[in-house]
């Protein structure tokens, strides 16, 4: 399981959209318990956003 700390532009992980790696491009915090991502996928680099809030399921991990 990755704790919200964890996830910092560069990082890559699982998790976000299935099992695929991902890599972070942008990080933005909302108060200290909600984190908006922006991320890339290595195929054909389709950017998303998530929002998460406190620490993130066991799903998620570093890649």
């Amino acid at each position: 399981m990755a704790r919200l700390e964890e996830i910092t532009v560069g990082s890559t992980v699982k998790g976000i959209i299935g099992d695929e790696p991902v890599m972070i491009v942008a990080v933005q915090w909302y108060g200290t318990n909600v984190l908006e991502i922006t991320y890339k996928n290595s195929h054909c680099g389709y950017a998303g956003k998530r929002k998460r809030a406190g620490t993130i399921d066991s799903s998620v991990s570093a890649a």
